[in-house]
């Protein structure tokens, strides 16, 4: 079979045989300077928080996304829509909790059908320290 590499016979267009422009100069960028050591407390470095008395809203959300396997943007949807499961969801959220050292009560987790995620992590965030 014939080689089709080239479907028109002689010699090559002008515009191929220009050498390529040269790339257009780029502007320096600045890079910030570091900030000082005492102006970051949360860094790499920074000593350890102060034990908090109550879970909080961020570790409520984490615990109840990953016990009904899913991501925050599903806050607002129930148990049911998700597709989970009460009890055992019920199970893991108060597993996860006194795993984080906190304590909550055996029915302060509902498990209703109708139980929006959001209402899960409003009661958990405020689930205590155990002494």
């Amino acid at each position: 079979m014939a080689d089709e590499k080239s479907s028109s016979a002689g010699p090559p267009k002008a515009d191929t045989a220009r050498p390529p422009a040269a790339a257009p100069a780029r502007a320096p960028v600045a890079v910030p300077a570091p900030a000082p050591a005492a102006a970051s407390a949360a860094g790499p470095c920074a000593p350890p928080r102060a034990v908090d008395p109550f879970l909080g809203h961020g570790q409520a959300v984490t615990i109840v996304c990953a016990s009904a396997r899913t991501i925050p943007a599903n806050l607002a949807r129930t148990l049911e829509e998700l597709g989970v499961s009460g009890a055992p969801f019920q199970q893991s959220v108060r597993t996860a909790v006194t795993a984080a050292g906190y304590t909550l009560g055996v029915d302060d987790v509902p498990a209703a059908p109708g139980t929006r995620l959001i209402q899960v992590v409003t009661i958990i965030q405020n689930a205590r320290r155990r002494a």
